[in-house]
């Protein structure tokens, strides 16, 4: 969420004052707060689901993981044989 200048010296920017810094609405942290109550729903709120709902892991000898997509992702992936893995 954020708010806009309307002002004629600064319209059409965001104003720097919204969200504070420390609010759960900071743009920033919106995708990693958004993959982890995926995770946390899906994962550890639905045990009787879990063959459907398992986490999916990357084998860390995958040619996808060399690639630039990779690199360029906004969350951590997730290697096969890893702590917090399956």
């Amino acid at each position: 969420m954020g708010l806009i200048d309307v002002l004629a010296s600064n319209l059409g920017q965001p104003l720097e004052v919204f969200p504070p810094p420390d609010s759960p609405l900071v743009f920033e942290r919106f995708f990693d707060t958004v993959y982890r109550r995926y995770d946390e729903r899906y994962v550890y709120s639905a045990p009787d689901l879990s063959a459907r709902t398992r986490r999916i892991e990357w084998s860390p000898d995958s040619p996808a993981l060399v690639s630039p997509l990779a690199s360029s992702m906004d969350y951590e992936i997730r290697l096969a044989g890893e702590p917090g893995g399956q």
